[in-house]
């Protein structure tokens, strides 16, 4: 049965003709739909509840999922998670489509294609560069930025770009944290996507060149599934709206901005980014991080150290 969550108010994050489309193409009766009022604000009532249980687990969306979870009954809960990771366009997907496409490339296509050439090092600091973040200092900053980097440089060959979209110190924790998440309600994970033989097979079917992008991955797998403008969609929900309310703005106020190494974490700068009207999704978990801290709750790291 599907299960499809809204939110009343917050446009951005508005999916319900997408949803409805899908699941009248399946000729789908049953659908379970659940309407978030503020139940996923980052410190709202179901959030507080999970990290008093286990401390505030990255990424911080994992904290927000008690509203759909306890309205099932056991069973399997099928999940989309690692879809975007790994399907996706790789570092050679430009210079795929212009050396196989028949039409003749603009000049944004040709310069995209002959960055694939880009050497590594001047790579990863030009995208560590883009990743930047303002309330990050000195030895913390540029390790962010390096380790950004290098997770995005990707092999040449798409299939083996593929096999390595699921890296281990990033994805494996946040899958970990995933199912363990839904055991916690009784029931049983299965996320296709992040399946290395998914990936394995996937890799084998587009070899050393790959697709045309994502959305021609898409109609290779679903094609004979979904409508075409699912396949072909170019839009994506933000949800931003809908984790930031009066609550977040309350703490970020009264934060005594002591629970981070002030070598490593600009205390106010931080403060500014959570006062912003949009504040980044790279300080949502932080913010998670602090509440529990002044609540005495300790977070369990993946080092085996605790938080704070």
């Amino acid at each position: 049965m599907p299960v499809t969550l809204r939110h009343p108010g917050v446009l951005e994050a508005d999916e319900t003709a997408w949803q409805e489309l899908v699941i009248d193409h399946l000729g789908l009766r049953d659908h379970l739909v659940i309407e978030v009022r503020g139940e996923q604000e980052l410190l709202g009532e179901p959030a507080r509840r999970a990290m008093g249980r286990r401390g505030a687990v990255w990424p911080s969306a994992l904290q927000l999922r008690d509203v759909a979870y306890r309205q099932l009954d056991d069973g399997v809960v099928v999940t989309g998670e690692g879809g975007d990771h790994v399907l996706t366009a790789h570092r050679i997907t430009m210079l795929r489509n212009v050396l196989h496409d028949r039409r003749v490339p603009s000049w944004h296509e040709l310069r995209l294609a002959a960055a694939t050439f880009e050497p590594r090092r001047r790579y990863v600091r030009r995208v560590g560069s883009l990743a930047s973040r303002h309330w990050l200092r000195g030895a913390a900053q540029s390790a962010y930025s390096q380790a950004v980097g290098e997770l995005a440089r990707s092999p040449l060959s798409w299939a083996r770009a593929t096999l390595r979209t699921f890296d281990p110190r990033v994805q494996s924790v946040i899958l970990h944290n995933h199912e363990e998440g839904i055991r916690e309600y009784g029931l049983e994970p299965l996320t296709p996507f992040a399946h290395p033989e998914f990936h394995a097979a996937l890799a084998r079917s587009g070899g050393f060149w790959g697709y045309e992008g994502r959305t021609h991955v898409f109609r290779m797998l679903f094609g004979d599934l979904l409508p075409d403008a699912i396949l072909a969609r170019q839009t994506k929900a933000s949800f931003n709206g809908a984790r930031w309310g009066e609550l977040e703005k309350e703490f970020a106020r009264s934060w005594t901005g002591d629970c981070f190494d002030p070598e490593w974490v600009d205390a106010e700068a931080l403060r500014r980014e959570w006062l912003s009207d949009r504040p980044g999704p790279g300080s949502d978990y932080l913010i998670q991080l602090a509440w529990a801290a002044s609540e005495g709750i300790t977070t369990p790291l993946a080092d085996g150290t605790t938080f704070p």
